[in-house]
């Protein structure tokens, strides 16, 4: 029988692998816009600062880009990673004309998004300057916030289910290979059967042939005939002896492939017992740790707002 033992082998370790990177479950964390003095391409103001946890990049920042054009229904620019909104009514922060300026950054784990408005692209917005309108970018921005990270948990969600998915598969494998096993142990087990009615039916040709043997014996030892008579009946001895030769070669080798199926079997059963004992138990655990992962992205899911 081939060893599968790599093979499992192989498995399981890819399964860990995939278990580590895919279990670096975080807690779930607030979205919070804070007010920050920060540099861009005309100066230092104060910005308006959020953390987008977990989120990836490129699509944070073509998310902000479309966010922003669907809330001033205005086209943005990109220069040297600094995006600009030119001056433009936004609803919902007021009547005046405003112009946005942010920057999309990488950072560790997370996302920094960091935006410079100004009324009329001239009058730089903060709480001290315009209190109701810096009120109103923290909520605008938060909602933004909110949705991304809403969105990075669900990717997370997604790709963590994807895997509990490749461990289910990776059990159900396992026993299907259980299965295949005893249904070759049992094939074995009939072929088995069959060669022992072989084995009777050969020895009891074979004592037929014996008994011939002994007989034409016999007639030779009393034998009276011509020479050409004596040499037809020792020619009739010798095929006798050969036929009962013939009849212990396939005899030995009817036990033979007795010895071949019992030993495949145990070797059949050997690998079923440590599917029962080691790999299925490990799969099934791998799964159910998997399942708790899931319900803890699910809650951290459940608690972004």
């Amino acid at each position: 029988m081939k060893n599968t033992t790599p093979f499992y082998f192989k498995i399981f370790a890819g399964l860990l692998i995939t278990l580590l990177f895919a279990s670096r479950i975080q807690a779930q964390e607030s979205i919070e816009v804070k007010e920050q003095s920060k540099s861009f391409s005309r100066g230092s103001f104060t910005a308006f600062t959020m953390e987008v946890p977990q989120a990836n990049w490129r699509t944070v920042l073509s998310d902000w880009k479309t966010f922003l054009k669907q809330q001033s229904k205005k086209s943005v620019s990109d220069k040297n990673g600094e995006i600009f909104l030119a001056k433009c009514l936004i609803g919902r922060l007021g009547a005046d004309s405003i112009a946005v300026y942010s920057t999309v950054v990488s950072q560790p784990e997370r996302i920094l998004i960091s935006a410079f408005y100004f009324v009329d692209d001239s009058l730089p917005i903060n709480s001290t300057t315009y209190a109701e309108k810096a009120g109103s970018i923290k909520v605008f921005m938060r909602e933004f916030g909110v949705k991304e990270y809403q969105l990075a948990v669900e990717h997370e969600l997604a790709d963590a289910m994807k895997v509990q998915k490749n461990l289910e598969n990776n059990v159900e494998k396992i026993e299907n290979e259980n299965e295949s096993l005893l249904k070759k142990i049992n094939e074995n087990n009939r072929n088995t059967s069959r060669k022992r009615d072989d084995i009777t039916a050969n020895e009891q040709e074979q004592k037929l042939k014996s008994d011939a043997i002994l007989q034409q014996k016999t007639l030779l030892m009393n034998f009276n005939g011509t020479l050409d008579a004596r040499e037809k009946e020792e020619k009739k001895l010798s095929a006798l002896e050969k036929e009962k030769k013939k009849l212990q070669k396939g005899n030995e080798s009817l036990h033979e492939k007795i010895d071949d199926n019992e030993s495949e079997n145990r070797s059949f059963q050997k690998k079923i017992d440590k599917n029962n004992d080691e790999n299925i138990p490990a799969a099934k655990a791998a799964v159910n740790s998997q399942k708790n992962q899931i319900a803890q992205i699910q809650d951290k899911l459940s608690k972004i707002k």
